[in-house]
C-alpha cells in the first residue's frame, strides 16, 4: 500500500512538472485571439480598487457564450489590480489555476476510485 502511494505521489508530480514545461514557453509571449476582447479592450477587468461592484461589474463583462464566463473575467480583474497588464502574469496564474484543476481532478478522481473499489 505505502508503495501505491509513491507510485501516485510520483505521477501527480510527473503530470504537473510535464504540463508546467509544456507551456513554461508561452508563458513570455503577448496576448492573442479573443485576449483582445476580454482584457486588452474589456475595460470593465481594468479595475483600480478591489470593491464588491467593481468585480461584480467585470464579473458580468464577459460575452463569450451563454455563461458569459464570470470566474474567468473576475480572475482577469484580480490580475489586472495586482500586475497590471503584462501578459506574462496572466498566463502564469493561468497556468496556475489549471495545475490546481487537475490536482483538483486527480484527488477526486482518486477518491471515487477508492469508492467504488472497496479501498
Amino acid at each position: 500500500m505505502k508503495d501505491i502511494k509513491i507510485i501516485e505521489r510520483i505521477a501527480l508530480l510527473t503530470i504537473l512538472i510535464v504540463c508546467s514545461l509544456t507551456y513554461f514557453p508561452g508563458l513570455s509571449g503577448g496576448f492573442y485571439f479573443d485576449d483582445y476582447p476580454n482584457i486588452i479592450q474589456n475595460k470593465a477587468i481594468h479595475i483600480d480598487t478591489l470593491t464588491v461592484d467593481s468585480l461584480a461589474d467585470a464579473m458580468q463583462s464577459g460575452n463569450a457564450g451563454p455563461l458569459k464566463r464570470p470566474i474567468a473575467m473576475l480572475s482577469f480583474a484580480v490580475n489586472h489590480r495586482i500586475w497590471g497588464m503584462d501578459s506574462a502574469y496572466f498566463k502564469l496564474v493561468n497556468l496556475a489555476i489549471h495545475l490546481m484543476v487537475g490536482l483538483g481532478l486527480f484527488l477526486l478522481s482518486k477518491r471515487l476510485f477508492s469508492l467504488t473499489s472497496g479501498r
